[in-house]
């Protein structure tokens, strides 16, 4: 098929990393030049908080330490966003010390992040994350620290603006959208696990043509409207 290729291992993991370096230019021209939030490893953080003498060098070049004051939200508060699947306060797990660190970069301090700041920061502004669970965990890990982990029922629901209103299918798989209208921040997930366009061949439950060419229709059609966007793909 002009295009595309049928999904083969070798051949879906050479396209993931041919798009994420198409992208790369394009999250380092946002990141250098157009905002001032700096991101890494799904955390957010302010720039202008950073003391001259203290400016990181490289936010990755770290460890994690233990810190007192995490979590900076509760799985068991913040059920309004988070899977159960994936929120370990309401499962039968025992042990939490692993929500007791933080990330401490080599040569600075990191500043706490803080949800009303991080709206501030980004009033009228769309953050999306688009991949596959990973993705999906970041976001909802997002709207709980900038909720505080509260259902915060003034937040709207905007999947319908993005078509994330309809029930998932493999070529309109599922997604969230919402807004905060204090800020009009609005923060979104996608679910796309190639970030490539897929399209049926003879028999659409067993095979398909992966578009290596071609963005993921959503990404294509809303890509203009963002101002940050976090990709993710190959986690499982």
């Amino acid at each position: 098929m002009k295009g595309g290729f049928v999904v083969d291992g070798p051949l879906l993991v050479l396209g993931r990393v041919l798009l994420l370096l198409l992208l790369l230019p394009v999250a380092v021209w946002f990141v250098l030049d157009v905002s001032p939030v700096l991101t890494y490893s799904g955390s957010i953080i302010t720039a202008r908080h950073l003391p001259q003498a203290q400016a990181c060098s490289n936010y990755a070049k770290g460890k994690w330490v233990a810190d007192a004051r995490r979590p900076l939200y509760s799985g068991n508060e913040c059920r309004r966003w988070l899977s159960r699947m994936w929120s370990c306060r309401r499962t039968e797990r025992t042990d939490f010390s692993y929500e007791s660190y933080r990330w401490q970069p080599h040569d600075c301090e990191m500043p706490d992040f803080s949800g009303p700041n991080f709206l501030q920061r980004m009033r009228n502004r769309t953050l999306a994350f688009v991949g596959d669970s990973l993705g999906r965990e970041q976001f909802q890990s997002m709207m709980c620290i900038a909720t505080g982990g509260k259902r915060s029922p003034e937040v709207e629901d905007v999947g319908r603006r993005y078509g994330l209103e309809k029930a998932p299918s493999p070529f309109s798989p599922g997604g969230s959208a919402y807004r905060f209208p204090e800020t009009n921040t609005t923060i979104l997930f996608y679910w796309s696990a190639t970030l490539s366009q897929l399209e049926p061949l003879t028999d659409e439950r067993r095979s398909y043509a992966l578009h290596l060419d071609r963005p993921a229709p959503f990404l294509k059609e809303h890509l203009p409207s963002f101002d940050a966007l976090v990709l993710n793909t190959g986690h499982h």
